[in-house]
């Protein structure tokens, strides 16, 4: 049978949800945690779908368990932080029959999309097309010569 540290295990796959805190009882299993940021908001992005799949299954389908997530705030010395909070139950069932339902939803949730940019030469181009000095356009005024110089005119008026 499952356990609710499968399910942790689980969370942590599909969104590097990593748990501060667990408390599971018959009636309930409350778990709160953090997710890892990791430069590109893929893991937050990851939890939020796994958090919208969750919603889904309880609101749509009607399963026989309830999931409530919310976001905890508290002080780190003297930060303000934030956790989130995952609180999961089944009214009138011990709660950890429900875990196996509960870690196929969250295994069912898709992953966030992933860019990635790749630069290739482009092909017919030569080396120094993007050049600032390449004779043509505009340029920056500070290399051009005076105005009086250019051609050898005299533009002072004597």
């Amino acid at each position: 049978m499952s356990t609710a540290r499968d399910l942790l295990g689980e969370l942590n796959k599909k969104s590097q949800f990593e748990p501060v805190d667990l408390q599971e009882s018959a009636a309930q299993i409350r778990i709160m945690g953090r997710v890892r940021a990791d430069g590109t908001n893929a893991n937050v992005a990851n939890w939020l779908l796994l958090v919208r799949n969750l919603l889904i299954r309880v609101q749509v389908t009607g399963c026989p368990w309830r999931a409530d997530v919310s976001k905890s705030y508290f002080l780190k010395g003297e930060k303000v932080v934030y956790g989130w909070r995952l609180v999961l139950q089944a009214p009138g069932l011990d709660v950890r029959t429900c875990i196996p339902d509960m870690i196929s939803t969250v295994r069912g949730a898709p992953q966030a999309s992933h860019v990635s940019v790749e630069e290739v030469p482009l092909v017919g181009a030569s080396p120094n097309r993007n050049s600032l000095n390449r004779g043509k356009g505009a340029g920056s005024v500070l290399n051009a010569p005076p105005i009086a110089s250019i051609a050898g005119r005299n533009f002072g008026g004597s």
